[in-house]
């Protein structure tokens, strides 16, 4: 499989996930590979042009319960412990805040530059989260319930989607039809949400 070529081809053994690529893939994989993570099961790149981590990777590590930080000269800057089996992480350009959904825990982290708050209840199994990029508001989808709901950036709830029955769901915000995308793999379709009447 993928992932034991990976860990046997890609990883130094002793060190912690840690270490520079041994050999090529036979699937073509970049030559540049970035240092290691534990079990990494979603990324996002800093892209807000004036922020102090302007093209920081974040890589979410379901197994190990953190987040790697990975610079643009491709070391790892820090680690950000989170809840239990982060599952999705999100970069929002509006108030330059890290998103991570915690399957397991249910809960969402929030990581920023200079401080770490889960300011967010608790949404049982938090699947994935979407971000509108004109006001920052979070999308995020209950494996479980199967609901979406919105919450602006204090964490206050500003409606409900009802239940999209999708066990995964992809979001994307359309800068120019200001509109909310949603890839929903239960029904094999796309779905068109307006960000303000819901």
């Amino acid at each position: 499989s993928f992932l034991k070529n990976f860990s046997k081809n890609y990883i130094k053994r002793g060190t912690g996930g840690v270490g520079k690529r041994l050999s090529s893939s036979s699937r073509g994989a970049s030559k540049n590979k970035l240092p290691g993570t534990i079990s990494p099961s979603s990324i996002t790149v800093n892209t807000k042009l004036d922020s102090l981590e302007y093209g920081m990777v974040a890589v979410a590590c379901s197994v190990s319960d953190e987040v790697v930080f990975i610079n643009t000269n491709n070391t790892i800057d820090r680690r950000e412990n989170v809840d239990v089996r982060p599952i999705d992480i999100v970069h929002n350009i509006v108030d330059d805040c890290y998103y991570v959904a915690n399957l397991v825990s249910g809960t969402i982290s929030k990581i920023c530059v200079n401080r770490r708050v889960n300011n967010l209840p608790n949404i049982e199994e938090a699947r994935t989260i979407g971000i509108n990029e004109d006001n920052g508001d979070l999308y995020i989808h209950s494996a479980k319930t199967g609901e979406i709901n919105v919450y602006d950036l204090l964490g206050s709830l500003k409606g409900t989607v009802g239940s999209v029955r999708a066990s995964i769901v992809s979001f994307v915000y359309h800068p120019v039809k200001k509109r909310m995308y949603m890839a929903l793999d239960s029904s094999n379709s796309v779905s068109e949400l307006d960000p303000i009447t819901f």
